[in-house]
């Protein structure tokens, strides 16, 4: 079983054209106890090729030549045959607006035409009824790694050996459709979808960064004091105290901040001055943290040292046959 995202890449040869591609199989609803765990892991895949996508687009110093491979050009999606599950929908629905889709009928040996014919129209209403997009109508797929002799030409070829006769992988499954879709024609518009996909990430990505410059202020002050609070509890080595640096940090920022909003301009003529306001207030926070980390560091060393004579005491009274009590 497949029990994480497992990459592999293939190099081949169709038509004199050489082929790179990266295959990606992830974890099976089987394969794990926790279903959202599994769905989890291939959402969260996705949103990392696109993240490593946004990331290089912003890079100063990027290389003019592309990534060998960025992003997720389609996603094979195997329903298993006869029946559609509400699993299979429910993480279809969290696939969906993130890649493009394409339903595989798989084992399709395993049902007659007629069968086949009636088991892709109850795919393609229970995806059109949750509204989930797919690039290709259903195919029914028979991929067997076993060579088998061909009826027809006597040769060997891919495909399964039955009491009844024999089926091939070629002949009686849609194999040469998805190869078209994937490797053919279709994969110019595949790339095309996901650079789609790629930019409402990128939009939202935008989106969340999109601060104004109050804000900027905001954080920035409050996490430099937050940092020097911690700093101070850390040094000191009295972590029960930790509350109470961090209130007085949110005491010290109240003030900074009011001052920065004061000082923040409400017309475009005052924006030089506002802002060397503002920066004046965050230099003054940054200076408190400086005093109090300055303050605090004597303290440490004393309480280091007095730890050290304990200790020394501690030992000495040991050899004495002695009990040392900690405590006022």
């Amino acid at each position: 079983p497949t029990l994480c995202i497992v990459e592999k890449e293939v190099e081949f040869v169709v038509d004199g054209v050489p082929f790179a591609v990266r295959l990606v199989d992830s974890p099976g609803f089987g394969d794990v106890i926790d279903v959202n765990q599994s769905f989890e892991t291939i959402v969260e895949y996705l949103d990392r090729e696109y993240e490593k996508m946004y990331i290089a687009e912003l890079d100063a110093k990027r290389s003019s030549k592309p990534p060998k491979f960025h992003g997720v050009d389609v996603v094979l999606y195997f329903i298993a045959p006869h029946r559609l599950k509400g699993l299979d929908i429910a993480l279809l629905k969290r696939l969906n607006g993130r890649c493009t889709i394409i339903p595989i009928l798989a084992k399709s040996d395993t049902m007659t035409f007629s069968e086949r014919l009636t088991f892709k129209d109850v795919v393609k209403q229970q995806l059109e009824a949750n509204r989930i997009v797919y690039f290709h109508e259903p195919l029914c797929i028979i991929s067997s790694p076993s060579l088998v002799e061909s009826k027809a030409s006597g040769s060997k070829v891919f495909g399964r050996a039955y009491e009844w006769g024999t089926v091939e992988s070629e002949l009686h499954s849609e194999i040469t459709t998805l190869r078209s879709l994937i490797i053919g024609p279709g994969l110019e518009d595949l790339q095309a979808l996901k650079q789609e996909y790629y930019e409402t990430y990128r939009q939202r990505a935008l989106q969340r960064e999109k601060r104004s410059p109050l804000e900027s202020f905001r954080n920035a002050v409050f996490g430099m004091l937050l940092g020097a609070g911690l700093v101070i509890a850390l040094q000191k080595n009295l972590f029960g105290f930790l509350w109470r640096a961090i209130d007085e940090v949110k005491e010290r920022a109240g003030p900074t901040v009011r001052a920065i909003e004061e000082q923040v301009p409400k017309t475009g003529k005052e924006v030089k001055e506002g802002l060397s306001h503002a920066k004046r207030s965050v230099e003054r926070g940054a200076q408190q943290g400086k005093h109090a980390i300055e303050k605090a560091i004597p303290q440490s060393k004393r309480a280091a040292e007095k730890a050290k004579e304990d200790a020394k005491r501690k030992a000495e009274d040991e050899k004495k046959g002695g009990f040392w009590f900690f405590g006022k």
